[in-house]
């Protein structure tokens, strides 16, 4: 994850970094071994997402 640490400093686009981060978040999600854990985690990140885009819009 340090590299969107680094990108955060440098100011990059928002985008960007929250592109970096959702990538950084999907790899150690996928290194959870129980699967159960997994899907419950993307539940919960995906109704965090849809309440993120609604506040946005």
């Amino acid at each position: 994850m340090s590299t969107t640490t680094n990108g955060a400093s440098s100011g990059s686009d928002p985008v960007e970094l929250a592109a970096s981060l959702a990538i950084d978040l999907r790899a150690a999600i996928d290194r959870i071994a129980d699967p159960d854990l997994r899907e419950l985690i993307d539940q919960i990140l995906l109704n965090l997402g849809a309440r993120l885009a609604l506040r946005l819009s």
